[in-house]
C-alpha cells in the first residue's frame, strides 16, 4: 500500500449512525474518524485489549521478586535458610515474569493486527 493517499471516498450516513461511528471511533483509539474508517473497512474489525489486570500482575510479581531478593539478602547474612530454596523460588518467578511479558508481546500483536 502506498504511503500517498490520493483518493477521496464519500458516504452519507443519518445522525444515528453518525453518533454510532463517532461512538466507535472514540473507543478504537484510531488517530481520527479517517483512520477509522480506513482501519474498519478494510480490516473488518477493530479490537480495544484491556492489559490492567495484566499491569497488576506485573507490579505483584515485583513486589514478590523484591520480597525474594530481601529474604535472600537476610539469609547470606544469617545462613538461617537453605540458598537452593531461594534459587529455585526466583527462578520460577523468572519463568512467571517471562510468561507475562510474552502474553503482553502477544496481545499487543493481536491488537495491532485487528486495528
Amino acid at each position: 500500500m502506498s504511503n500517498t493517499r490520493n483518493h477521496i471516498l464519500k458516504f452519507r450516513v443519518d445522525d444515528t449512525e453518525y453518533e454510532i461511528l463517532k461512538q466507535k471511533n472514540q473507543l478504537s483509539k484510531c488517530k481520527n474518524m479517517s483512520d477509522f474508517l480506513r482501519r474498519i473497512s478494510l480490516g473488518g474489525q477493530i479490537l480495544n485489549v484491556d492489559m490492567s489486570e495484566l499491569e497488576q500482575m506485573k507490579k505483584l510479581i515485583k513486589n514478590i521478586a523484591d520480597n525474594i531478593n530481601q529474604i535472600s539478602h537476610l539469609a547470606n547474612m544469617q545462613k538461617s535458610i537453605y540458598k537452593d530454596d531461594l534459587d529455585e523460588i526466583k527462578e520460577k518467578i523468572s519463568q512467571i515474569w517471562q510468561q507475562q511479558v510474552y502474553i503482553r508481546s502477544l496481545l499487543h500483536k493481536l491488537e495491532r493486527s485487528h486495528i
